[in-house]
């Protein structure tokens, strides 16, 4: 189930003017593909599962998903980066692809610098995204 909300997010990134203008459809699930033109974004799924109430499962889930947003220049790391959380922090109430996307909450950020000579910029971000099917 994870992997569709995987895919809402996706598609809810590209429905975006100012992402998918950068980007493109460079939005991977899990990896870039190698040598794959910049800028681009990556989902990937670090941790989720149901939430309980004290009677049990509530029919809602959560997970939390790194979002990294890849740029040749950290200034445009940091502006794609800038429009994913623009368009993905504190969302409510969006179905998208099938999942409703009931609540989204930026949690942390960390700036990278990649590569030995050719030097690649990303933004990973996480996000926690309660969701319901």
């Amino acid at each position: 189930m994870a992997d569709n909300v995987e895919k809402a997010v996706l598609n809810y990134l590209l429905a975006d003017a100012n992402i998918a203008a950068s980007v493109s459809t460079r939005i991977y699930l899990f990896t870039r593909p190698q040598g794959s033109s910049l800028p681009a974004v990556v989902i990937s799924h670090t941790t989720g599962g149901p939430l309980y109430a004290d009677d049990g499962e509530v029919g809602l889930s959560n997970v939390r998903l790194q979002i990294d947003s890849w740029a040749l220049s950290y200034g445009d790391a940091k502006d794609l980066a800038s429009s994913v959380m623009t368009r993905l922090s504190a969302v409510r109430d969006v179905n998208q692809s099938g999942v409703t996307l009931k609540y989204v909450m930026h949690d942390r950020e960390k700036d990278f610098r990649e590569g030995d000579f050719s030097y690649e910029y990303k933004i990973m971000q996480e996000y926690i995204i309660i969701y319901g099917v």
